[in-house]
């Protein structure tokens, strides 16, 4: 991904802006690769959620995470969150929900047999 991001800035001009960015504003690197690193470890995690629990555990997890910080937003800082919010949450949680029990019945009849 590194190459990928360095052909791209050098593709769009704004390779040689960011490095003077960073030279003009030294304390900005630190920052800059704590949040890289941060993003490496992110993966790693997401690639070891998918290997081991599939990616029905990850979507749970991603969507979990996601409403958490919809709601302590809206606690934090007073954001309104509007109904049809709750609703794309209550059919994305429903529809995650439906797959899981009907995996469960899936396999149990396969026992079954």
């Amino acid at each position: 991904s590194s190459i990928i991001s360095m052909f791209t800035l050098l593709q769009s001009g704004e390779l040689w802006p960011s490095v003077e960015f960073l030279q003009q504003h030294p304390g900005c690197l630190k920052e800059v690769l704590a949040m890289s690193l941060a993003s490496a470890v992110g993966q790693l995690f997401i690639f070891h959620t998918i290997s081991e629990h599939g990616p029905v555990v990850f979507t749970i997890i991603s969507v979990t995470r996601q409403l958490l910080s919809i709601i302590l937003s809206g606690m934090l800082f007073g954001h309104v969150i509007p109904t049809k919010a709750w609703f794309a949450v209550l059919v994305t949680f429903s529809g995650i929900f439906y797959r899981i029990v009907a995996k469960s019945m899936i396999s149990r009849k396969e026992k079954s047999s």
